[in-house]
């Protein structure tokens, strides 16, 4: 079973969005998209233990230029992350799933 994570609530000004936790179980990779009408840095965090974000892949998105991404999955947890930058957003998507092996 794959993950699901998303949301469309644009943010305020320095605000941030979590998704909810991940397990990796069975799964080799997240892949996603987001798009923000105003810029500001999404991270695809990694943890051993659900608590300690120990490693992180960082993009950072510009205003009105909708970024897809794919990460590999190494530790046993996972959570997307979007810090918004200085102004507030008027849109906000970002999408992303989990996959194993072999999955389409």
């Amino acid at each position: 079973m794959a993950y699901f994570r998303s949301s469309e609530t644009p943010l305020a000004k320095e605000g941030s969005w979590t998704s909810q936790v991940g397990m990796r179980e069975r799964h080799d990779s997240i892949t996603g998209a987001v798009f923000a009408d105003k810029g500001g840095t999404l991270h695809i965090e990694q943890s051993a233990d659900g608590v300690h974000w120990d490693v992180s892949a960082d993009y950072e998105i510009e205003s009105k230029d909708g970024k897809g991404f794919t990460e590999e999955l190494v530790l046993p947890y996972w959570r997307l992350r979007y810090v918004n930058g200085s102004e507030a957003q008027e849109e906000f998507r970002i999408s992303a799933t989990t996959q194993a092996g072999g999955d389409s």
